[in-house]
């Protein structure tokens, strides 16, 4: 009998621990979940971004009903200087470093978020019919007219300092602020007068040259994969126009409720998935 009741006690109390590790399990899944609301989630992107994340979006959608991504693309640049004015943004992938290392100076990025995530690389782009005198950034002169995003669009600072590095423009010795500030005109007077289109954002360039506008662009490899009607004349190499790295951060919001916060969270390391990867490389992003 006695031994009997000892293995009854033993039997009990596995039986109590068992049930305390599920419990534990559950709380922990609990804890590791959303309350069932619905959630937002504003998620600032690059312009050349575009596409990749209206696929992205559908696939996280879809895995979580209960959140819903409003993207913002546009350039880099607006897209910080946004941020800066208060815009509700709680994730933002530059097309550039300088941007998020902008707002992380200003305690604007959860730090331990901050991540090289892509690169891309420049071109030079016509429509898919063009047979001019464009063969390269070194025969740039021989177009008529050049879409050129704005310095301060980090696909124009990346073209303007490849033409300083190629010596069609005579600005050696720059820092990057003053490579971003070169106007157009400058470009065109260099270029020997030809027009200088200068675009908001790479997808402004995009569909110039698209639309036969302009005869030639600079963009980067990735945006032929979002228009038919464009084609790669020349990629620039990346020793003449600098590494095109592209970071991604959360943005700090003390604001945000615990939940808010694990919503967020799901976006982003979805974001950084290995499946969210293969999609950035099939529009011809280069994963880090």
């Amino acid at each position: 009998m006695n031994i009997l009741r000892k293995i009854k006690g033993i039997v009990t109390i596995a039986l109590v621990v068992a049930m305390s590790f599920g419990m534990t399990a559950c709380s922990s899944d609990q804890d590791d979940s959303l309350d069932g609301k619905k959630y937002e989630i504003n998620l600032f992107v690059a312009a050349s971004m575009s596409k990749a994340m209206e696929d992205l979006k559908a696939d996280f959608e879809k895995e979580n009903p209960n959140i819903t991504i409003v993207i913002n693309a546009d350039s880099s640049g607006k897209l910080k200087t946004q941020i800066l004015e208060g815009f509700d943004s709680h994730i933002f992938l530059s097309a550039s470093k300088k941007e998020i290392k902008e707002l992380s100076e200003k305690n604007m990025t959860d730090k331990d978020s901050e991540l090289d995530l892509l690169e891309n690389q420049l071109a030079i782009i016509a429509h898919k019919d063009y047979n001019g005198g464009v063969k390269d950034i070194a025969t740039i002169k021989n177009a008529k007219s050049i879409s050129l995003a704005y310095g301060s669009v980090p696909v124009g600072f990346y073209a303007r300092k490849a033409m300083i590095k190629q010596g069609i423009l005579n600005k050696e010795g720059l820092d990057d602020k003053a490579i971003k500030k070169i106007p157009g005109s400058d470009v065109a007077s260099a270029l020997g007068g030809i027009t200088i289109s200068e675009k908001d954002n790479v997808s402004s360039v995009l569909n110039a040259v698209a639309e036969k506008s302009t005869e030639i662009g600079f963009a980067y490899t990735s945006d032929v994969k979002r228009n038919e009607n464009v084609k790669i004349i020349s990629k620039v190499d990346k020793k003449v126009s600098g590494e095109i790295t592209y970071p991604i951060a959360k943005i700090t919001n003390k604001e945000l409720s615990k939940d808010q916060k694990k919503a967020v969270d799901k976006l982003y390391k979805f974001l950084i998935s290995d499946k969210a990867k293969k999609v950035y490389e099939k529009y011809g992003f280069t994963a880090k």
